[in-house]
């Protein structure tokens, strides 16, 4: 169909903006479904590109800071269907203070938000020996890591705010010097199963990720750092009976 009189039915386009106004920071999940492409753009950023023919449903993640932001959807219809629906929700959010990060709430989450579409941020400090580390996070869906958020050392270790299950992330933090360091954790829960895991590990020491089930399926239950032992480094853990 036609949205006017004067359009056709088929081979037509549309440009659609609003502004919102915000008075604190915000997350937000876009969610589009079209037939046939459709594009969402932020403050003149591209967060969805479905520019391409045929029905289609796109999510993205943006976050936006207080003041003014310009929304703009764009759409074209080529052939028969013709539907539009794009949606700006916010998440709910909590912070939360944690010496480790090492969750698994199966289709829960954490108390006080709900089960889906929920994003936590774990603020923990740990006081490190000078060297190198790697950075490994177990997530389902979305995380982001950063090494001593708002001071001149700022780094982001792990950025990767997207939809997947059971997704491994790692990187590398090397020449660390002692002393306390801010890691903070931001995890993004979508749909169905809720975990995050969340490690520094020393060069040479060992992560381990602790299964229900004697097949490593689905998500762990528990992580946890063990340091080597022995000249090299051996792992050795006996859990009696």
């Amino acid at each position: 169909g036609s949205p006017l009189a004067t359009v056709p039915k088929d081979h037509f386009s549309a440009r659609f903006t609003k502004n919102i106004r915000l008075s604190e920071a915000k997350t937000y999940i876009v969610d589009a479904s079209a037939d046939d492409g459709v594009r969402v753009s932020v403050d003149g950023k591209v967060v969805i590109d479905g520019w391409n023919s045929g029905p289609k449903q796109k999510q993205a993640i943006i976050d936006l800071e207080p003041g003014d932001h310009a929304v703009q959807v764009e759409y074209y219809e080529i052939l028969r269907g013709a539907y539009l629906k794009v949606n700006l929700k916010e998440i709910d959010q909590k912070t939360l203070d944690t010496a480790e990060v090492g969750y698994n709430w199966g289709y829960g989450g954490p108390s006080g938000l709900p089960t889906d579409n929920f994003k936590a941020t774990f603020n923990q400090t740990k006081s490190l020996t000078a060297g190198d580390y790697f950075v490994q996070t177990f997530a389902d869906d979305g995380v982001k890591v950063t090494a001593n958020k708002g001071t001149a050392s700022e780094k982001i270790l792990v950025d990767r705010f997207t939809s997947f299950t059971n997704k491994v992330d790692q990187t590398f933090w090397l020449g660390v010097p002692a002393g306390d360091h801010k890691i903070t954790t931001d995890y993004l829960e979508l749909a169905n199963e809720a975990a995050v895991f969340s490690n520094v590990v020393p060069f040479g020491s060992w992560l381990a990720y602790y299964y229900d089930n004697t097949s490593l399926k689905g998500l762990p239950k528990k992580s946890k750092v063990i340091a080597p032992t022995g000249q090299f480094g051996k792992l050795s853990e006996d859990n009696g009976t």
